[in-house]
């Protein structure tokens, strides 16, 4: 996350910029570089999805919830469904399969 606000806020052209950037964890080992970000990039909006399994209900860490802009506890399956990767990503090597249980 820090290489990319690095990259995108440093790059040449202020329209190409990212405006916000997106964690999708609940994990607290990423509270460091989002406390790097905020005091690197004051400008940079930071989002945090806390997922969780349906019927259960996470905490929101403070640690995560503190260096956060706005923050999500659920996602909704429609959501889930309209940004689903293709069910075969090319790569360099191997194509990538979506499995079947996705």
């Amino acid at each position: 996350m820090y290489r990319l606000a690095a990259k995108q806020c440093w790059g040449d052209a202020p329209e190409d910029r990212i405006q916000q950037i997106v964690l999708v964890s609940g994990d607290t080992d990423q509270a460091p570089a989002l406390e790097a970000i905020r005091a690197d990039f004051p400008h940079l909006r930071v989002g945090i999805i806390v997922p969780h399994r349906k019927g259960g209900e996470r905490t929101l860490p403070g640690s995560l919830r503190n260096n956060a802009d706005w923050m999500r506890r659920r996602i909704s399956s429609e959501e889930l469904e309209a940004h689903q990767f293709p069910e075969r990503v090319h790569t360099r090597k191997k194509p990538a399969d979506k499995p079947d249980y996705w």
